[in-house]
């Protein structure tokens, strides 16, 4: 057990010779059956580096095949991925879903690739537009630059609230942010500067969808330093033709000084969801001229297994409201 322990801590025990390993003598069929009762992540990235045997039940297809079939996805779904139900189980619960996390720009032969290239299999959709994120001290903006992000009722003379958002590497009188300190920023003003981001579903099993599978959503944020601000996240879930049909909040939130990382976890939503908006906002609440408003980053997204709602115990749930405020 010590050995697991320490196993669970580093995520990357090296492996033990077989006739070193206790969990030799279990057969297979068990292990398996108790890796059934245990969440899909800890088997992935902590028992499979326990020993050679626990590696190998790890990779069972049978197992992968149980979680599967547990959060709605099917055979049918299964066929379209290579690499069998172990692959199909990480590209739909793995990535980010969000295509940018950190707001970076997009030169225009990334854009040529992507339009040549057909999306996959439970690969999200992302829409690129002109970037209208400023960038401080620029003498003139690139308009061969672009972006997943949008600036809010944003245009070449309007750029959001207040003095608008503008991107900042490194942080203005912040520090960097803990889990990205290499990466951009944004920084808001002293009215609600606005992003907004498309995430498309057209490539996801509509039954699997129609599950409603809880999301997890994460955003570092923080003050500019001597000026407190405010935080806010909506998440717009629509249908196949666009149509809101759920609006989730996670309220208004105090920035402080230091980085914080607000976590969600969102479920129970309406069924039909084929594609979500998620927007971010941001302010001061000093009333200063400048972008001297709450600064956030790394945002992240992603679906997790219905049996897996239990580990996120510590997640604030937000709100669902009737329209987006």
């Amino acid at each position: 057990m010590a050995r697991l322990r320490r196993a669970t801590d580093s995520w990357c025990e090296p492996l033990l010779e077989p006739e070193q390993c206790p969990c030799e003598r279990l057969p297979d069929v068990v292990l398996c059956r108790i890796f059934m009762l245990l969440p899909p992540r800890l088997v992935a990235r902590v028992c499979s580096f326990v020993c050679r045997s626990w590696r190998d039940v790890s990779l069972d297809p049978s197992l992968w095949s149980y979680y599967c079939q547990n959060t709605g996805l099917r055979s049918a779904d299964e066929i379209k991925l290579s690499g069998g139900w172990r692959a199909l189980f990480i590209a739909v619960f793995g990535p980010n879903l969000v295509g940018s996390p950190c707001f970076r720009p997009i030169e225009q032969l990334e854009v040529d690739q992507a339009k040549s290239k057909a999306p996959g299999p439970w690969e999200p959709k992302h829409r690129v537009i002109l970037d209208r994120i400023a960038v401080l001290d620029d003498v003139e903006e690139n308009y061969h630059s672009y972006s997943h992000w949008g600036v809010e009722a944003g245009s070449q003379f309007h750029r959001g609230g207040g003095d608008g958002v503008v991107r900042e590497n490194p942080p203005v009188d912040c520090s960097p942010c803990p889990s990205v300190p290499l990466e951009s920023v944004i920084a808001t003003s002293h009215d609600w500067g606005r992003l907004q981001h498309y995430i498309g579903f057209q490539t996801f099993s509509n039954k699997f969808l129609d599950q409603s599978p809880p999301f997890v959503l994460t955003a570092w944020f923080a003050a500019r330093r001597g000026s407190p601000g405010l935080f806010r996240i909506n998440l717009l879930l629509r249908d196949d033709l666009k149509n809101c049909k759920s609006v989730w909040d996670s309220g208004i939130i105090n920035a402080k000084d230091e980085w914080q990382q607000a976590k969600f976890i969102i479920k129970d939503y309406n069924k039909g969801v084929r594609s979500v908006m998620v927007k971010l906002a941001g302010k001061c609440t000093t009333g200063e001229r400048g972008f001297y408003g709450t600064k956030f980053t790394d945002v992240r997204l992603h679906f997790i297994p219905i049996c897996e709602i239990k580990n996120y115990a510590d997640f604030d749930e937000g709100v669902f409201l009737d329209s987006v405020a």
